[in-house]
């Protein structure tokens, strides 16, 4: 063993990779022969370290790969114990992954993913804090740069209709992909914890996830990325809070696609997240003022407030006003899940830690903490009208440009209505490269249900705002009816709005008394 140190570490490279493969003969000769390697070996050293970056650019064969073989021999023919006494070396292993991980070839990034998955992960007796102190926040870093690989394809693709290269990263991302979601989205022999007061306690629960979900910079903008972000967070919503405080995506409104980028990240986490809180499912009793601070984190991002809300509202811009709206849509429909779940006295009949009438008081708390995060009324409206002006400033241009004959560049630009309408639907037409705005039209459509919603969720907020709504109906309603030149789906969402909110919000039905009005209200 002298004798092939001082040969390792001699100054001719093709005798490190000698001595290396020969090291890694010996370990894989059985448990034993392992054992007695890495007893008379010295794992620590620095210089070892230092041939891992040695490696030939035309990718043959060379001393990073013998050294990677040399590692991985240890978890492949080694014992428990031994796999646990190799990990607990502090370089050894993860200067594999520091030191150009995404320069490898295909096929030692396989070896390397499986064998962990294989030996590490998926094994009983490694507990989960051993696995922790090795996957460190940095480590995961390190293999998720894996997202982006650029080195070199020695594997034939599967796919032909596309060039190897292309081929060779979709193979490498898909790997990566399915190691990362493995190790840190399973309960069962992953590296989180799962903490069942939701982060609500202050205890740094997962903070190795925590460090890892923070440097995962592209996580707006991959959509593989992201998919890794959403599971993680599934699984440990406990980190909802502490992610969106200390992640570096700015969710200040502007009229930039990044921010749209970041909405639709946020959006894709809270879709993700159980409709009824798991705080419901606990077998102790939780004391409300708890508990709502418990259904809160998964009810609506910390990020979300009334003056996000309401600058997002103000900006003139028809791109973030929806996205605002449709995100406001998102939580309504999501506490109103809740609510119909706490209300429904069928569910708490056998329960033995809360009853109906607690269920009602905590309703009650839940709705004032909505009201105080929620846009006022008055923004609400105030976009409406401002929208149903712009529309008919629009309808009118549009009338004396059809009665001239359009361009025929005009016609040429013009998309398809249902392209349009799937991408403002989504409200990240700018985000996906399309240049196509949604129409006030649009908006006004998306307005109604969220008026809706307010009355179902906050009704106390609507009961206190003193306006008259049925200014909202002019120009869809008049005496004669429903104007048909308004699109039905409008006036189907309007008369929506009219049997929701309580008759005494429209002050039209005083005023019309005696005439031939349609009557349109219960």
């Amino acid at each position: 063993m002298k004798l092939i140190c001082e040969s390792l570490y001699a100054s001719g490279y093709r005798l490190a990779r000698a001595c290396l493969s020969l090291m890694a003969a010996m370990v894989t000769q059985g448990p034993e022969a392992a054992r007695d390697v890495c007893s008379h070996f010295d794992l620590n050293k620095k210089t070892l370290y230092t041939l891992v970056t040695k490696r030939d650019s035309k990718g043959v064969h060379d001393v990073r790969q013998a050294y990677v073989q040399f590692a991985l021999s240890f978890l492949i023919a080694g014992d428990d114990s031994t796999i646990v006494q190799v990990l607990e070396v502090k370089e050894f292993i993860p200067c594999i992954f520091s030191s150009g991980l995404k320069e490898d070839r295909i096929s030692t990034v396989n070896i390397l993913l499986s064998t962990l998955k294989t030996k590490v992960v998926h094994n009983k007796n490694i507990t989960k804090t051993q696995k922790v102190r090795f996957f460190t926040g940095q480590l995961l870093t390190h293999i998720a740069s894996l997202y982006s690989w650029n080195g070199i394809t020695d594997v034939n693709p599967e796919d032909v209709k596309v060039s190897a290269e292309e081929a060779g990263k979709a193979m490498v991302r898909e790997l990566v992909h399915n190691f990362l979601t493995d190790l840190c989205c399973s309960l069962k022999h992953g590296i989180n914890f799962y903490d069942a007061s939701l982060g609500t306690f202050g205890r740094g629960g997962n903070l190795t996830l925590l460090h890892f979900l923070l440097g995962l910079k592209t996580a707006a903008d991959d959509d593989l990325v992201a998919d890794l972000v959403v599971n993680i967070l599934k699984v440990c919503p406990d980190l909802l809070k502490k992610y969106f405080q200390e992640v570096t995506f700015s969710f200040i409104p502007r009229v930039k696609s990044t921010w749209l980028n970041n909405i639709k990240l946020l959006n894709k986490i809270y879709e993700a997240q159980p409709e009824i809180s798991r705080a419901f499912q606990t077998r102790e009793f939780i004391p409300l003022p708890r508990l709502l601070a418990m259904v809160m984190v998964t009810t609506v991002p910390v990020v979300c407030n009334k003056s996000m809300f309401t600058q997002a509202l103000n900006l003139d811009s028809t791109s973030v006003r929806h996205t605002a709206l449709s995100l406001i849509s998102v939580i309504l429909k999501r506490a109103l899940k809740t609510i119909d779940h706490c209300l429904n006295k069928e569910a708490w009949q056998e329960s033995g830690m809360y009853t109906a009438v607690m269920m009602e008081e905590f309703v009650q708390l839940f709705r004032e903490a909505l009201s105080k995060i929620l846009p006022d009324l008055n923004t609400v409206v105030w976009v409406w009208q401002s929208l149903k002006k712009q529309e008919t400033k629009q309808g009118d241009e549009k009338g004396k440009k059809r009665s001239a004959g359009p361009p025929a560049a005009c016609e040429a630009r013009q998309c398809d209505p249902g392209t349009e309408r799937s991408a403002c639907s989504l409200g990240v037409q700018h985000a996906v490269g399309c240049n196509v705005v949604p129409q006030p039209v649009q908006l006004l459509k998306d307005k109604e249900p969220v008026i809706c919603l307010y009355q179902k969720v906050v009704p106390h907020v609507v009961m206190q705002y003193n306006f008259d709504f049925s200014k909202l109906l002019k120009g869809i309603i008049s005496e004669q009816g429903l104007q048909e030149e308004v699109p039905p789906i409008l006036q189907h969402h309007m008369l929506k709005v009219a049997l929701e909110l309580p008759a005494n919000k429209f002050l039209w039905l005083k005023a019309q008394v005696g005439s031939k009005a349609p009557c349109l209200l219960p």
